[in-house]
């Protein structure tokens, strides 16, 4: 069996945590086997991998905060004895985990998944995090890793363009159970009465509730929504640090009533049968997992150009400049009047989105590595 540690998933389940346990559900067990690191200090689902005998390692500080307290918890993870470490990440900010790896004689990918600083609380912390970067990236040698895989052509660009060869990089895109995320009349009947909608037009959105995805935008949107169609209400699932901000502006815009903050949901699949329209106004993404789910249960999409076109895969959807808020107002109330909807899970299956066809390749990889 191949043991492999995956580094790090988080309990947000947002981004690369959703990709790892989306694959590790999939995946033939008898063959491969994950562990997880974690610096959250509860993981919501640990029980799951628990249940399956997978190890959750917490890890107690960064390494940016305290190198050698990192590297003595680090060390007694990699004690475990593991074939293949996969590392995780959106931007460089250390390749200490890769050096440890080497040490050992462990496998180590470096797996891309995203376009930009996606963790900066504010702009002066997304400048210094940007420097440091580009510092680290124009000193990396090809030879840091054994593998690189990137969830895109853009994302393999960001975090490794013009370093390690373009041949070297795997893309494997983000995928999804097509058959969860498929169109359903009757759950979105039921989903509207739960959460009184009828009636409602519902714009939607999935997502962490952080600054680089940019949900603010949204409030300003709604506000301008509502001075024309009053039973506009944005439904939005998930949680995160601006989450209070939220709620402050949409006081401030005067729509808080029309602002449905649910919370973290893992059968976030039933949410988007009761939306009309997703928006994503992301400041940048990889390829999003829950722009794939939106298209995939036949909803029409509007999301920022900090999502990169390999993310569009039906005619659904429409990428536009966050500065004309104008062309997000005309293009959403274009949708007040439609009301077809059409299941579009074989579509996306067929386009080579769907995590249960794809995970053979990615076994497949796995064990070409020993």
């Amino acid at each position: 069996m191949i043991k492999i540690l995956q580094f790090a998933i988080a309990s947000s389940q947002g981004g690369y945590t959703q990709y790892v346990t989306n694959i590790w559900r999939s995946m033939n067990k008898d063959k491969i086997h994950f562990d997880f690191v974690t610096f959250s200090k509860t993981i919501d689902f640990a029980e799951e991998f628990i249940r399956s005998s997978c190890k959750v390692h917490q890890i107690s500080v960064y390494p940016e905060e305290d190198l050698q307290r990192f590297i003595d918890e680090f060390e007694k993870v990699l004690d475990c004895g593991y074939d293949i470490i996969e590392i995780h990440t959106s931007f460089w900010k250390n390749t200490i985990v890769e050096q440890l790896a080497k040490e050992r004689n462990v496998k180590a990918i470096v797996h891309a998944h995203s376009t930009g600083i996606s963790k900066a609380r504010n702009a002066e912390e997304e400048k210094r995090l940007l420097e440091k970067h580009l510092k680290i990236k124009a000193n990396l040698s090809e030879n840091l890793a054994d593998y690189y895989f990137a969830c895109s052509e853009s994302a393999a660009d960001w975090l490794f363009g013009g370093v390690i060869p373009a041949e070297k990089v795997q893309i494997i895109h983000n995928t999804i159970d097509t058959s969860r995320f498929a169109f359903n009349r009757v759950i979105r009947q039921q989903m509207r009465e739960a959460l009184r909608l009828e009636g409602k037009f519902v714009l939607g959105h999935v997502g962490r509730l952080e600054r680089v995805k940019n949900q603010g935008f949204l409030i300003e949107i709604l506000a301008e929504i509502n001075k024309q169609i009053e039973n506009t209400v944005l439904l939005m699932v998930g949680d995160g640090s601006q989450k209070e901000y939220l709620k402050k502006k949409a006081e401030f815009f005067g729509v808080s009533d029309a602002v449905i903050f649910v919370g973290k949901k893992t059968d976030t699949e039933r949410y988007y049968q009761a939306m009309d329209i997703f928006l994503l106004p992301s400041l940048m993404e990889g390829v999003a997992l829950v722009l794939l789910e939106a298209q995939c249960s036949g909803l029409k999409c509007l999301c920022s150009e900090g999502i990169p076109e390999e993310g569009i895969v039906t005619d659904k959807i429409q990428r536009l400049p966050l500065c004309d808020r104008e062309q997000w107002v005309e293009e959403i109330i274009k949708e007040t009047g439609i009301h077809g909807r059409e299941d579009e899970s074989n579509y996306i299956k067929k386009q080579g989105y769907d995590t249960n066809e794809q995970i053979k390749m990615i076994e497949g990889l796995y064990e070409s590595m020993m």
